[in-house]
């Protein structure tokens, strides 16, 4: 995950951006325009993360094109590497089971379909559907 810096006021979106699958960045976020003291002051916060091995280089050439910005705008802030922060997709891994634990109570979480933001809607839609059917 790379964090930019921007000058304030060139992204207004809040928005969760998800990129093509051509693109090795497969999301971006302007984090600060969320929740305004994540950025230093005057910028806007850019997290942007990537599942393929890439450099910041690339990355940057990839962030840029995703958010219509000339690269010279954005400043590196950071650059976090997390070796195995989500699970391997593989056919027959992450298939949703019961999310029914006793009475009223029913468990949601990406742990229990597929690690992902994906994931974490998929469950919490089937615990709702599970615990309306009981």
């Amino acid at each position: 995950t790379w964090y930019h810096a921007l000058p304030a006021g060139l992204v207004k979106s809040q928005n969760l951006r998800i990129t093509s699958a051509l693109s090795p960045i497969i999301n971006s976020i302007a984090i600060s325009n969320v929740v305004k003291e994540y950025a230093p002051q005057g910028k806007t916060l850019i997290s942007s993360t990537s599942i393929t091995d890439i450099s910041d280089s690339n990355a940057l050439d990839e962030i840029s094109k995703f958010w219509g910005i000339e690269a010279s705008s954005f400043e590196l802030i950071r650059r976090y590497e997390v070796k195995n922060s989500l699970p391997i997709f593989a056919p027959g891994v992450g298939v949703a089971s019961s999310a029914h634990v006793r009475g009223d109570i029913y468990c949601a979480g990406d742990y229990m379909t597929a690690g992902s933001q994906n994931g974490a809607l998929l469950s919490g839609r089937l615990a709702a559907l599970e615990s309306l059917t009981r």
